[in-house]
């Protein structure tokens, strides 16, 4: 979570629905987007314009009063984790304290 090398802070409201996930974003660059998800084995994949990979999933490492903790994984490697706040406000000032 935080500021990397190749992606600068970014805040994307994401909206889980039946069988169907919406990233919206609200800072930094993104397109909004629309995807169909799947849960296998305490794992969530995301479909990539409607395919899965079953070598890119997300799971889910802790769960705070605030935020769930999500790491996402290729190739059985984990690339990054990332913070899913459920409150707007906090996911805000959570980014402005990385600045």
């Amino acid at each position: 979570y935080g500021k990397d090398t190749w992606s600068p802070n970014v805040l994307i409201h994401v909206a889980f629905f039946d069988k169907e996930v919406i990233f919206t974003p609200i800072m930094g660059d993104g397109s909004p987007r629309r995807e169909i998800y799947t849960i296998d084995n305490n794992k969530l994949y995301i479909s990539q314009q409607g395919l899965f990979d079953s070598e890119i999933w997300k799971t889910v490492d802790s769960i705070t009063s605030d935020y769930y903790l999500i790491s996402s994984w290729v190739n059985n490697t984990k690339v990054n984790t990332i913070r899913y706040y459920f409150n707007l406000e906090k996911a805000e000032a959570y980014v402005a304290s990385l600045k």
